[in-house]
């Protein structure tokens, strides 16, 4: 079985990467040029707005500067904003955040809707791009950064998955040398609290103690101050707002062709709810026991935060294709590992799987409703899992040394 693997593996070299990122991301800009020069007036033939979702954090800053918070979570207000400020709109996109995130949407609308959404995208794909420079000292790397098909969704879409991965990546990594700076960054998931879910037990088993305390204290000064700013309410509107998403996603009122769970690609196959979400439960422990095993072992600290993200997108049955950005941290940490001692046989087939899963997915997803993408995350699960399981540690654990 090694040597077919390896000789897979080996059909991924530079040149090969470099040339298939060059045709991606050329591909991206003339998506977007196409996008610009069939949506007149920012909408396009559907009634869509330009950046689709980030139409929501626009209507929602406005909503927030004009002291109507209470309102975010009434699917009724936040739509009939969302059109009043963009005519034409006829998409309906509702607020499932927690009001910590009103802090960091307040801004947008002080600015025109495309100067928003450009500097949203832009500025947040920067911190995306400096958490892979800060790992991989290689351009290819940032071309490779830009080439991920869930990179270019997340762009399209304007949402936070660029946020997310630096947040995850730098929190992270960072807990070795700056274990108390680690869990102020990691504490900003509060923002999205499905993707921090694995952190308290995977600190915690690791006895990442300073890490744990730092990251509890920051989600809860985040929560305390909103509460200063706007109330109790907007709070027990959220809870109140909790089943909503759930819901959507069980009616097919999301395309489940954009959603990667296991529990999505069971539905399609004609499983029963109950079944299908005993099947995601039942995944998502083992990616859990799996997750611990790594943390609680000797493996590399940088395995470690590969293995605690391969993990956690396991976990939630509701997150979208473009939320399969946070695959760009167990990507660069496991290239960076292959860099510097090799990786095991099928784990460099198994990335590119995982990384072209979310276009490959989505294509099929939309052409035969069956949805692929939950494969991507099994690849990414075990490369993590082989690749910990085989290493042992041969510098200070959680030391990035730059690529030469």
């Amino acid at each position: 079985m090694a040597a077919p693997l390896s000789r897979l593996d080996a059909l991924i070299d530079r040149k090969r990467l470099t040339a298939y990122a060059v045709i991606l991301v050329g591909l991206y800009v003339v998506a977007f040029v196409a996008i610009a020069l069939t949506s007149p007036h920012l909408i396009d033939r559907f009634g869509k707005p330009v950046g689709y979702d980030f139409m929501a954090f626009y209507a929602g800053s406005d909503m927030v500067l004009h002291g109507h918070i209470g309102q975010l979570w009434t699917q009724t207000d936040i739509v009939a904003r969302e059109r009043a400020l963009l005519p034409g709109n006829t998409s309906m996109l509702f607020w499932h955040y927690p009001p910590t995130f009103a802090f960091l949407v307040a801004p947008l609308a002080l600015a025109p809707y495309l100067v928003s959404y450009i500097a949203w995208t832009g500025l947040s794909a920067l911190l995306y791009l400096a958490f892979v420079r800060h790992v991989l000292k290689d351009r290819l790397a940032l071309l490779v950064a830009l080439a991920l098909p869930a990179a270019f969704l997340n762009a399209v879409h304007g949402q936070n998955a660029f946020l997310s991965t630096a947040c995850l990546g730098f929190g992270l990594l960072m807990i070795e040398r700056r274990p108390w700076l680690a869990g102020v960054i990691l504490g900003l998931l509060v923002n999205k609290p499905h993707f921090a879910i694995l952190l308290p037990l995977l600190l915690a088993v690791g006895g990442r103690w300073k890490t744990f305390l730092s990251t509890g204290a920051t989600a809860a000064g985040l929560v305390a101050l909103s509460v200063a700013a706007f109330g109790v309410q907007p709070w027990m509107d959220f809870i109140h707002n909790l089943p909503v998403a759930p819901r959507v996603l069980e009616e097919g009122s999301v395309p489940w062709a954009q959603v990667p769970s296991l529990f999505v690609a069971l539905r399609w196959l004609g499983v029963a709810q109950p079944l299908a979400y005993a099947v995601q439960a039942v995944a998502a422990a083992f990616a859990v026991a799996l997750a611990v095993i790594v943390w609680r072992g000797r493996a590399a600290h940088d395995l470690k935060a590969a293995m605690a993200v391969a993990a956690t997108l396991m976990v939630t049955p509701y997150f979208f294709d473009y939320d399969l950005t946070l695959m760009a941290v167990p990507l660069v940490i496991l290239a960076r590992r292959g860099l510097e001692h090799g990786l095991p046989p099928g784990v460099k087939s198994a990335m590119v799987l995982a990384a072209l899963m979310p276009a490959i997915g989505l294509g099929v997803g939309i052409a035969f409703q069956v949805q692929l993408m939950p494969l991507g995350l099994w690849a990414m699960l075990w490369a993590c899992w082989t690749t910990a399981r085989v290493e042992r540690v041969s510098e200070p654990a959680g030391v990035l040394v730059p690529a030469s």
